[in-house]
């Protein structure tokens, strides 16, 4: 059996053993993908991402690893993991991580690589798929705003953040939370943003990624059928929790968040 790197020139023969979602990484500069061969046949296929961790301390994440059901059971798996592991040993990065949906079918992929060295915890994590149309009915798709008049917080004059928010505090609690000392370190200027028309604040988006989320939604309406199927993935706590806000009535999928601290 030969493991091999997948690039643009074997990438057809591979393609039936990755999922659809996960095409487009493959070319994706910070991923990596392995491929085992046997007797001519693409059997086996395992997908990494380098990631820059907090203080510049980069890892690795599995993103997945299959094997060509006529051949499990073989060592398919193991030489890629193998292969995998030598290369993070000649790389000198020891932290690596993944996540398992927490379902019946996935059990065996957890034993398998708790015997790589991998630790399991269990944690909720947003991951929801629904078309466009079912996007779009959700309540924050009422009021569309004039994109035009949105501004970086930057540019705006903090004397009239504040006015604003003194107005908003009468009725909204988190508008009064962030007129307290200590308040406004919870914001992150560089990422919200306010419309102002006529030099006058008329409102404050401290989420970015809701302001993001809806522009982008709203850009897909414009271009793809509205059955088109949307999937939204949280790739930090609080994205989590903006999602949870946003669609409430859908359920988080829970994973099992897999860890090897290796020395």
């Amino acid at each position: 059996m030969m493991i091999t790197r997948i690039t643009q020139q074997n990438m057809d023969a591979f393609a039936p053993l990755i999922p659809q979602e996960l095409l487009s990484e493959v070319a994706d500069p910070a991923h990596f993908a392995l491929g085992a061969v046997r007797t001519g046949y693409a059997v086996g296929i395992l997908l990494y991402e380098l990631i820059e961790g907090e203080e510049e301390i980069p890892y690795v994440q599995l993103k997945w690893i299959y094997t060509a059901q006529s051949f499990r059971n073989q060592g398919v798996a193991n030489a890629l993991m193998e292969c995998f592991y030598t290369i993070l040993n000649e790389s000198g990065i020891t932290n690596l991580m993944c996540e398992i949906p927490a379902l019946p079918d996935d059990d065996l992929l957890c034993a398998f690589l708790r015997a790589w060295g991998f630790s399991f915890s269990w944690q909720k994590k947003y991951e929801l798929t629904l078309t466009l149309e079912e996007l779009l009915d959700y309540a924050f798709f009422e009021e569309q705003i004039d994109l035009r008049a949105v501004r970086p917080l930057s540019v705006l004059s903090r004397t009239q953040i504040n006015r604003k928010l003194e107005q908003l505090s009468a009725t909204n609690e988190r508008a009064k939370q962030l007129l307290k000392p200590g308040g406004w370190d919870l914001i992150d200027a560089g990422i919200s943003c306010g419309t102002e028309e006529n030099g006058e604040i008329r409102g404050l988006f401290l989420l970015k990624q809701q302001l993001m989320f809806q522009f982008a939604a709203i850009q897909a309406y414009l271009k793809y059928p509205v059955d088109t199927n949307m999937h939204v993935v949280c790739r930090s706590d609080a994205a989590a929790v903006l999602v949870e806000r946003m669609f409430p009535d859908r359920e988080p999928l829970v994973v099992r968040h897999g860890e090897v601290r290796r020395q």
